[in-house]
């Protein structure tokens, strides 16, 4: 089959020719190859089009950058108050005082409000170390009744 048919015909004449010769016309989407000069032309544009995108994704980046900045402290607040939030309170950095109780065998640790903010049992060391309870649970304990 010839690669190209009537080019001795006028543009008009060969679309006649083609149409008289042809067993079907179909519209459908094909490739129509550029010619040198049309690629040339096509490539100029391309390298336009890809120094323009360049500095717009460079003028993008400066302004994600910014947002960035402004985002993050913002976001990281955020976070900090959901997680406090969720946990019912915040860590806080302090004294504490930590209180033995030999009888309930408890540590107490206790802020400078005097509120206990964590117990837990008390170790083997922690038992025989004095403690204010030991006194107090003493004086508790009297009766009344023989003077002790």
């Amino acid at each position: 089959m010839d690669l190209q048919l009537f080019q001795d015909l006028t543009p008009a004449e060969r679309i006649e020719m083609l149409d008289a010769q042809a067993d079907e016309v179909t519209e459908e989407m094909y490739l129509r190859p550029y010619d040198n000069s049309e690629l040339v032309e096509k490539r100029e544009e391309y390298v336009k089009l890809s120094i323009e995108m360049a500095n717009i994704k460079a003028e993008e980046d400066e302004v994600r950058a910014e947002f960035k900045e402004r985002k993050d402290p913002i976001t990281k607040q955020m976070n900090t108050l959901l997680s406090n939030i969720r946990q019912g309170g915040e860590n806080v950095r302090g004294k504490l005082y930590k209180i033995v109780d030999q009888d309930e065998r408890v540590t107490g640790f206790y802020d400078e409000d005097g509120t206990c903010v964590n117990q837990r049992k008390a170790l083997p060391s922690e038992l025989n170390a004095p403690t204010i309870f030991r006194g107090l649970r003493a004086e508790s304990r009297k009766t009344g009744t023989d003077d002790k």
